[in-house]
């Protein structure tokens, strides 16, 4: 595998699941702004990965210029992958 096919395999297993760890801090009775900051922490990754994904698989599929890149990645954090 070249790097970028790692990157975008990494970018499909970095999104994180918290349900077990959320379950977990429910049953101790951990305050409920641990739970908030784990949840959002989560989503935090799971667009992280979607950008990640995202930018290997236009470097796969269609190469372009490295600032191509940095303006597809921009658009996606600012406004989504449309």
């Amino acid at each position: 595998w070249n790097w970028t096919e790692s990157f975008l395999f990494g970018g499909i297993l970095s999104a994180t699941d918290p349900v077990a760890v959320i379950a977990i801090l429910k049953e101790l009775g951990v305050l409920p702004d641990l739970r908030v900051l784990i949840e959002a922490e989560s989503l935090l990754n799971d667009g992280t990965a979607i950008v990640l994904f995202q930018i290997c698989e236009s470097m796969l599929i269609s190469p372009m210029s490295p600032l191509g890149y940095v303006g597809s990645a921009m658009q996606m954090v600012i406004g989504g992958p449309a």
